[in-house]
């Protein structure tokens, strides 16, 4: 049996990509490291969660999503704490003016949390980015009830999103 329990966990790690660190452990419980943006931008993180159910279908488990953000420090570090009932997570990495970065992570046996540091590069167009692509994702977790964004959250992000806009059409002397 400890051959197995052995094979399984470096099946597991072997599968990680260079940019994931990991620490070893039971099973997964966080998701920390940095993100930063050119220029100096306040990155914020989206996370978009996976609650498992009771439920299955003939393609699997049925899940819940909810949604919430993270904010990272001044130095850009940031902590996603995967609940019991979170298999998977989605993170949106943004800021103002930058491209958005994702990256998923689902619960692994053997992999007590994972490390994953972002740089977001600047967007040449960023308000066709913000229009064409940031906007419309951020306004679905706003108004999605299915999300259960919470109302701080919802409040910030909408107040994020005006600032953007006034930036994009402020004119300058």
């Amino acid at each position: 049996m400890r051959r197995v329990w052995l094979l399984l966990l470096a099946l597991a790690l072997a599968s990680c990509s260079e940019q994931v660190g990991y620490q070893v452990g039971f099973v997964t419980r966080e998701v920390t490291g940095k993100v930063e943006a050119e220029g100096g931008a306040a990155p914020l993180v989206l996370v978009r969660m996976h609650l498992a159910t009771f439920v299955e279908s003939s393609q699997g488990r049925i899940h819940q999503t909810r949604a919430k953000l993270a904010y990272p420090d001044p130095k850009g570090v940031y902590l996603v704490y995967m609940e019991d009932e979170v298999d998977a997570v989605d993170l949106y990495y943004f800021a103002k003016g930058h491209k958005t970065a994702q990256a998923s992570f689902s619960r692994t046996l053997g992999v007590k949390a994972y490390q994953f540091d972002v740089k977001l590069k600047t967007d040449p167009n960023p308000k066709n980015g913000y229009y064409l692509g940031l906007k419309p994702l951020l306004s679905g977790y706003i108004t999605e009830p299915r999300y259960q964004l919470p109302p701080k959250d919802q409040l910030f992000l909408g107040q994020w999103m005006d600032q953007a806009e006034k930036d994009f059409y402020q004119v300058t002397p």
